[in-house]
């Protein structure tokens, strides 16, 4: 009888032990808030790509909305590589630390490629010039041709320009860089378990079709199949990338890329579309 009695209890230990730590890991999570700028146009850069690596792999995506600004949620505390990427300008790469149940905040901006450079510096050659120019008295009675009774004319300084330098990269110091305790307020409307899963337009098939085989993996002879949990919002954007099975960090990036630039039909659930999560498995292959 007291064995019978017991089995329940060590159940409903292990079972509330496991809540617990459950509920214990997700409160030590944190999140990052940010905006990616441009010091040319002085407003956002909107569809640009933020990855955070984690030695070296990549583990978590997103992008920046149409005002630049973008957000990570649920992300164990440690030591990270942030990177924005945008065509037409220059990668930013900072190292961050992320410190339990707080928020990071950064902004920083991008360096366009085609930024135009900067008006020509004129520079001024010192010459001797007299101080008070006079003027030439001609004592003979016949004036002589060659001689001027007019102020000889100051000469003008010769001007040199110079090349401009080009406009530097981004850097870490360029990155403003605060941290606050998190709110709930930067979780957005989701559902785990929606009654209908976000899946791609047209099918896998139209994943496959949207897949730039990176050079250097084709030089390397690099393949395999890497999988993504890739974040759906209501409107079938996806608005995240988590790497679930890396194969290596050229074809992680590239199949992140791949699945931000495919449409999803969203997630339905009660008779509307939520944001939900779907894995989808990007496969790379060299024919032979």
């Amino acid at each position: 009888m007291f064995e019978r009695k017991l089995i329940p209890i060590i159940s409903f230990l292990v079972v509330f032990s496991t809540l617990a730590g459950a509920s214990t890991f997700e409160d030590e999570l944190s999140r990052i808030s940010g905006k990616v700028g441009s010091s040319a146009s002085g407003g956002g850069v909107p569809q640009a790509t933020i990855i955070l690596f984690e030695n070296g792999a990549v583990k978590f995506s997103t992008r920046t909305d149409r005002n630049g600004n973008f957000s990570f949620i649920n992300i164990p505390p440690g030591q990270y590589l942030i990177s924005a990427k945008k065509n037409g300008y220059n990668d930013f790469n900072k190292n961050i630390k992320l410190n339990p149940r707080f928020t990071l905040k950064i902004k920083f901006d991008l360096v366009s490629k085609e930024q135009p450079v900067a008006a020509p510096v004129v520079q001024v050659v010192k010459q001797d010039l007299p101080a008070n120019p006079q003027m030439k008295i001609v004592k003979n009675e016949t004036p002589d041709k060659s001689a001027s009774t007019k102020p000889e004319p100051e000469k003008v300084p010769e001007q040199v320009k110079l090349t401009p330098e080009p406009t530097p990269a981004a850097t870490e110091d360029d990155a403003v860089v605060m941290e606050t305790e998190a709110s709930v307020d930067d979780v957005p409307d989701f559902v785990a378990n929606p009654e209908q899963q976000p899946e791609p337009e047209g099918g896998i098939i139209a994943i496959y079709k949207n897949i730039k085989y990176p050079d250097m993996a084709i030089k390397r002879q690099i393949q395999g199949t890497v999988l993504v949990n890739v974040t759906v919002d209501q409107n079938g954007n996806a608005i995240r990338c988590d790497i679930a099975k890396s194969v290596d960090t050229i074809l992680d990036e590239a199949a992140v890329e791949t699945i931000y630039n495919s449409k999803f039909i969203p997630a339905s659930h009660q008779g509307k579309k939520v944001t939900s999560t779907v894995a989808i498995p990007v496969k790379f292959r060299l024919k032979n």
